[in-house]
């Protein structure tokens, strides 16, 4: 074991001295962190997305239905709703997407109230700005509840009858109707940031350039017959396999760490839960250098092996979803997802980032990353002896 800490010392200092690995692993991705910082902000009660909700009528009625309707709807600190009194400047700010999304209770929304019908509601919004389209849509749906619950009671009151108390319940506070919408499940996370989602997503794509980078320093190494040597040392090939694996995944978690730290220090990002991200990371961390292992001790040249590393990258980055925001992602693609290991690592960290989940909440995609971290890392281990074995 200490001739593989040795060597692994010595890989290590070694990579620490190549510029380009320097900048692979930790200068461009805190410099994109940076970036992404500064376009979303801190993510200090931050809200993820914001709306407009117009009242053209602006009466008491309006906008008491609008007050319950959005307390319904448990939004939390997540979403940021800018009341209006004028239609078109909603529309105006959702066409200049200063909003997500744009609600619009037309004029005659009052009369409609009281006649027990559902207001005049009208929307703005887009497949493209997917939050903004998932707030609207549940505004519309929360309204018609509590529309129909109000018409039910002016029906049974006609006809001199008594309403159930869970539908009078209902219509005095809709938030203790069964029939409640949510947009978002509680608790909702209050600390969370674009960045803190996009920060890791980034950092995925980077760990695997930098285990490609890593990996085939290998190959110049059995190309200049520094393979031969160590092999004829007097310290066995599975040190020599231990020592290389070693610096590939203290190279890489120091990447994904010293990213988080930047993230958090600059811009304040919150990751989740310390205790939770950490075992996130270190799983993503060891099913990526596995899968980049492998590909690359299967290339038989340096040119091989940075295509084969640089296009697996970004062919699992784009499967996987690590360049589109969470949750826009079509249905198929998203089954598709799940079968990238940065696919299983991006489900882990939205839960983390974005629904205030906890290390119990993770457990799947850690218990998956680290499965396929171990198939592929003994594949990739058995061509990586075979390789330095023939050198």
């Amino acid at each position: 074991m200490r001739a593989a800490l040795q060597i692994a010392r010595n890989d290590l200092s070694r990579r620490l001295r190549d510029r380009t690995a320097l900048v692979i692993a930790f200068v461009a991705p805190v410099a994109l962190a940076g970036i992404m910082g500064v376009t979303f902000g801190s993510g200090d009660n931050t809200a993820l997305v914001k709306i407009a909700v117009a009242d053209a009528d602006n009466t008491p009625q309006t906008q008491f239905f609008i007050d319950r309707v959005l307390d319904s709807m448990s939004l939390g600190g997540g979403v940021a709703v800018v009341r209006l009194t004028d239609v078109a400047e909603a529309r105006r700010l959702y066409e200049q997407h200063g909003v997500a999304a744009a609600i619009e209770l037309m004029p005659g929304s009052a009369r409609q109230l009281r006649l027990g019908s559902r207001p005049l509601i009208d929307r703005q919004s887009s497949r493209t700005r997917p939050l903004g389209k998932a707030v609207s849509d549940g505004f519309f749906a929360a309204a018609t509840v509590r529309s129909l619950t109000l018409q039910l009671i002016l029906t049974t009151l006609a006809n001199d009858r008594v309403p159930p108390p869970q539908v009078l319940a209902a219509a005095v506070d809709p938030a203790n109707s069964a029939t409640r919408a949510r947009i978002a499940d509680d608790p909702v996370n209050r600390r969370a940031s674009p960045l803190g989602y996009y920060a890791p997503a980034m950092g995925i794509v980077f760990l695997f350039l930098s285990v490609g980078g890593a990996a085939n320093s290998v190959l110049a190494e059995r190309a200049a017959g520094t393979m031969a040597r160590l092999r004829a040392a007097p310290i066995g090939l599975g040190a020599v396999v231990a020592g290389k694996t070693i610096s590939i995944l203290t190279l890489m978690l120091a990447s994904m760490l010293s990213l988080w730290g930047a993230t958090s220090a600059l811009f304040h990002a919150h990751w989740g839960d310390p205790v939770a991200v950490l075992a996130l990371i270190a799983a993503t961390t060891a099913s990526i250098a596995a899968i980049g292992l492998f590909v690359t001790a299967s290339a038989k040249t340096e040119a091989m092996a940075q295509a084969a590393t640089g296009g697996l990258a970004f062919v699992l980055a784009i499967f996987g979803g690590n360049f589109f925001p969470p949750g826009s992602l079509p249905p198929a693609l998203e089954k598709l997802a799940l079968l990238t290991p940065n696919g299983w690592a991006l489900d882990g960290f939205t839960t983390l980032t974005l629904d205030a989940g906890r290390f119990g909440d993770i457990v799947r995609p850690v218990v998956v990353l680290t499965i396929i971290a171990a198939v592929a890392g003994t594949a990739g281990i058995i061509r990586f002896r075979r390789v330095m074995a023939v050198a």
